[in-house]
């Protein structure tokens, strides 16, 4: 089975997972399951994750006050599944994700965009 279809998830859902471990993991899966399905996923972390994991998504952006949606949309549109980030911390190889109000406003912004 896979996770969309445990989780019933439905085009439009933002999905948030919580716990002790497995967390990233059933991220990219997820991911990888629904860009199958041809699905555009935008994918973030609350906290921070290693870059190599990062790495496992086909496209990602450093979100920074001067990104625009269209940039988003557009790597949307040619990869399906994008990864967003807010800082690298390069010392440590991790990555800080968005907060999820943000990934909701962008989301609403790249759907209201005509072709």
């Amino acid at each position: 089975m896979h996770l969309r279809e445990a989780l019933r998830i439905q085009r439009g859902d933002m999905v948030a997972f919580v716990g002790a471990g497995g967390k990233t993991s059933a991220l990219f899966r997820l991911a990888e399951e629904l860009r199958a399905e041809g699905w555009r996923v935008l994918a973030t972390t609350t906290t921070r994750i290693a870059e190599d994991e990062m790495r496992r998504a086909p496209s990602s952006i450093r979100v920074t006050t001067t990104t625009q949606p269209q940039e988003i949309k557009a790597r949307l549109d040619d990869h399906g599944f994008v990864f967003l980030y807010s800082r690298d911390e390069a010392g440590r190889h991790k990555v800080a994700g968005l907060h999820p109000d943000y990934i909701s406003s962008l989301a609403d912004s790249i759907d209201s965009m005509c072709c």
